[in-house]
C-alpha cells in the first residue's frame, strides 16, 4: 500500500521523491474516507464542553434588524488526539488513524497530534497534510498521554481522542478531560477507561 511506504519511508527518501508525486500521494492518502461518522460523534462527544465564539457574516441576513451583515455561532474545538505508535500497531493501522484524523480536522475541530508507544514522542498541530515519518515502534503505555495533558495546563482541551488497538495495560492517571477511544479491528476494549470506546469495522 501507497499509504503504508509513506509511513515506513524516512524524512530523507520522502524528500528526495518530486514535488507532484508527493502531492498525489498525500492526495490519496487524504481521499481515504474515515470509517467514524465524526460531525455527529463530535458533537455528542464535546458538546458539554465545547466553546462557542460569535462571528459577523456578510452573508447571512440578521434576523433582528434585516440586515446584513448578521451574525452566527461558530464552535471551537481542540482536540488532543493520540495515537498508539507501538510495534503491535501495523503500518494499515497507523494509516487508518490519520483518515480519522483528516475527518476530526475536516469538522473545524483544532488537532494536536500526540504520537506515543511506551513514551509521549511527539506532539504537533495537525493542519492537514500527514508526517513523513513516525515515531515509536516500541512497547505500548497509555498513562504517559494523560500525564501530558495534565502537564499543559495553559492548554485547554475539548477531549482527547485516542487511537489504538488497545493493548496495554489499563491507565491510571486520570485525563483532565473527556476521553473517547478509537479501537482498532480486533482490538480489545478491556484495558480502556475514563470515558466509552468504538471500534472500527474490518475492511478498507
Amino acid at each position: 500500500h501507497i499509504i503504508q511506504t509513506k509511513a515506513r519511508a524516512g524524512s530523507k527518501a520522502w524528500g528526495a521523491l518530486p514535488g507532484p508525486l508527493r502531492q498525489e500521494i498525500d492526495a490519496m492518502i487524504e481521499r481515504r474516507k474515515p470509517k467514524v461518522g465524526w460531525k455527529r460523534v463530535l458533537r455528542l462527544f464535546t458538546n458539554s464542553s465545547r466553546r462557542t465564539r460569535i462571528v459577523a457574516t456578510a452573508t447571512r441576513k440578521s434576523k433582528r434588524y434585516g440586515t446584513f451583515p448578521g451574525i452566527k455561532i461558530k464552535r471551537l474545538q481542540h482536540l488532543a488526539v493520540a495515537i498508539d505508535t507501538s510495534g503491535s500497531v501495523s503500518d494499515d493501522y497507523l494509516s487508518m488513524f490519520f483518515a480519522e484524523i483528516h475527518g476530526i480536522w475536516r469538522q473545524g475541530a483544532s488537532v494536536d497530534v500526540i504520537e506515543c508507544d511506551a513514551a509521549v514522542q511527539r506532539v504537533y498541530p495537525y493542519k492537514g497534510k500527514l508526517p513523513a515519518t513516525v515515531a515509536g515502534r516500541g512497547g505500548t503505555a497509555f498513562d504517559p498521554v494523560f500525564q501530558h495533558l495534565r502537564k499543559q495546563r495553559m492548554t485547554r482541551y475539548d477531549g482527547c481522542i485516542y487511537l489504538t488497538d488497545g493493548y496495554a495495560r489499563k491507565p491510571e492517571i486520570r485525563p483532565p478531560c473527556k476521553v473517547l477511544w478509537i479501537i482498532t479491528p480486533g482490538g480489545t476494549k478491556e484495558h480502556t477507561n475514563f470515558g466509552r470506546a468504538i471500534e472500527l469495522p474490518p475492511g478498507p
